[in-house]
């Protein structure tokens, strides 16, 4: 059965700074590094990508996770640690 998004560690960043705007549930190990390289990794495929386009989802691997990047906003991106 499915995990749904509700129940899996969530955290809300700026995008800009990568600081940690609001977070829920347990992530394991380090939440302040996953959400730099996060803010980092959607900085980065921003300026990649044609300006007609957006962003819409982004999956990273990290030495023992996977997350689900959803930019909600130009400064506000949502981060769910994948089941």
């Amino acid at each position: 059965m499915a995990s749904s998004r509700a129940s899996q560690p969530a955290m809300v960043i700026d995008t800009t700074s990568g600081k940690i705007l609001r977070r829920d549930g347990k992530f394991d190990g380090d939440a302040e590094a996953v959400a730099a390289a996060v803010g980092k990794v959607v900085r980065n495929t921003g300026r990649m990508i044609n300006k007609a386009e957006a962003l819409h989802r982004v999956t990273v691997t990290f030495e023992n996770a996977e997350y689900v990047i959803l930019p909600i906003s130009k400064d506000e991106t949502r981060v769910f640690k994948k089941a």
